[in-house]
């Protein structure tokens, strides 16, 4: 039996994946369902990014309606608790009665609100102070600027990579780490992993044994076939005129991303 709840909900994603991309603007998404935010925004510099939370929002007397409150719930009861805005950077709002949607980044919000309401249509009367104009939100920029565009050259995954990558995933998820992969588009990463307390977010450039170094990566993640380990090395001690990553050039690579990154 469909659950019209989640029905909803990933037909938000759905709209907001394609809008996106219509704007240059590419995605990752969540291995996990359980994380704050539905997708992480990969701005067209592919440096800049934004965890974005979806919602599915009906028109409301011709308001369409920002909640900041989630519900949880145990065998005993329902639990509302307003949500932790700094695990997140945007709302991306469809609306299926507009068919938009509609964009509203978390240093918007007031302090103290638990919800509000863009108006559709202007006020007869022309008010604006504290008016919520939906048509204001439409940009897909407004989650963050992108000053420049980057023209990357598709990598072919092979399946030696791809079965890498899965290699990868574990690894991260068994050190705390969540990871997000790269939605309808080749990316130049391979993963995005995202720290346990959703504050850091790191480009991931996954090798079989070995890498080719790129400039759109913060981490080197290497599968070594022969006892299934992975090995970590933080971009910034790869020489720029490195064209590999590798243990033989580079023998000071760890087993524990934290380590890697610490240096």
């Amino acid at each position: 039996m469909a659950h019209l709840t989640k029905d909803k909900g990933d037909l938000a994603v759905a709209k907001a994946i394609a809008h996106l991309l219509e704007h240059g603007i590419h995605v990752c998404l969540p291995l996990s369902e359980h994380l704050p935010f539905d997708l992480i925004a990969v701005m067209p510099d592919m440096v800049t990014l934004k965890r974005v939370q979806v919602k599915y929002r009906t028109l409301e007397n011709g308001f369409v309606p920002f909640s900041f409150r989630s519900n949880y719930y145990n065998s005993k009861r329902i639990y509302t608790v307003k949500v932790d805005l700094s695990q997140l950077d945007a709302y991306a709002t469809f609306c299926p009665e507009t068919d938009t949607v509609y964009y509203l980044r978390v240093d918007e919000i007031p302090t103290d609100a638990v919800a509000l309401r863009m108006r559709v249509t202007p006020p007869k009367n022309g008010q604006k102070k504290g008016i919520w104009l939906a048509q204001n939100y439409l940009d897909p920029y407004r989650i963050a600027n992108s000053a420049y565009k980057i023209e990357c050259s598709p990598r072919s995954l092979t399946e030696p990579i791809q079965l890498a990558i899965a290699h990868v995933e574990i690894d991260l998820l068994q050190q705390g780490w969540y990871t997000c992969s790269p939605q309808r588009w080749a990316a130049p990463f391979d993963l995005i992993a995202v720290s346990a307390d959703m504050q850091r977010l790191l480009r991931v450039r996954v090798g079989f044994r070995q890498a080719n170094a790129t400039t759109f990566t913060d981490v080197y993640a290497l599968y070594q076939p022969d006892d299934h380990s992975v090995r970590y090395l933080s971009a910034e001690h790869v020489p720029t005129a490195d064209q590999y990553v590798g243990g033989e050039a580079h023998p000071a690579m760890s087993p524990l991303l934290e380590v890697a990154l610490a240096g």
